[in-house]
């Protein structure tokens, strides 16, 4: 009976160290995966950031575009401006020509009119001439008066179409 009562020392000092041992890889396989998980909460919290990065890349891309797109806009709206200016300028430059023609015409038919008036003045003082002297006398003053009213009328009219020619100038 003595032996159900012994227990195998050696025995149990084996099982002890395997289980020591076993205790000890489990452990170290604890520090790794500790450490694994370490790196991988640093990768993780390194890629949130990188992608708030890249996100605010991304939004900062997209105003770039936004504005740029306005800028566009803004350039073909300012290119259509300019061809209906220079459009509106040919018009009132072909305007002004017409009417500086037609004023011209006007000038010269003032002036055809002015020399057949004075022809006519001509004409009526010869007449006058043949009258007496005191009768030539006031008939050449009201010819003289006539003539200079009609040539005051006339420079009137010419100036005024220079005040016309001078006011499209300036508005070209």
């Amino acid at each position: 009976m003595n032996k159900l009562n012994c227990v195998n020392l050696e025995l149990i000092l084996e099982e002890f160290e395997q289980l020591e041992q076993k205790i000890t890889k489990i452990n170290g396989k604890n520090s790794m995966l500790e450490m694994m998980s370490e790196d991988a909460k640093r990768l993780n919290k390194f890629y949130e950031t990188k992608e708030k990065s890249l996100i605010d890349d991304k939004n900062s891309l997209r105003l770039t575009v936004k504005q740029l797109q306005q800028t566009l806009q803004e350039q073909c709206d300012l290119r259509a401006e300019n061809e209906r200016l220079k459009n509106d300028v040919t018009a009132l430059r072909e305007e002004k020509e017409r009417t500086a023609e037609a004023s011209a015409a006007e000038v010269q038919q003032l002036l055809a009119e002015m020399r057949a008036e004075e022809d006519g003045h001509r004409r009526e003082l010869e007449a006058v001439r043949q009258q007496s002297s005191r009768e030539v006398e006031d008939v050449h003053r009201e010819a003289l008066r006539q003539l200079a009213a009609k040539e005051a009328e006339m420079m009137k009219q010419l100036e005024e179409k220079d005040v016309e020619l001078e006011v499209m100038k300036r508005r070209m």
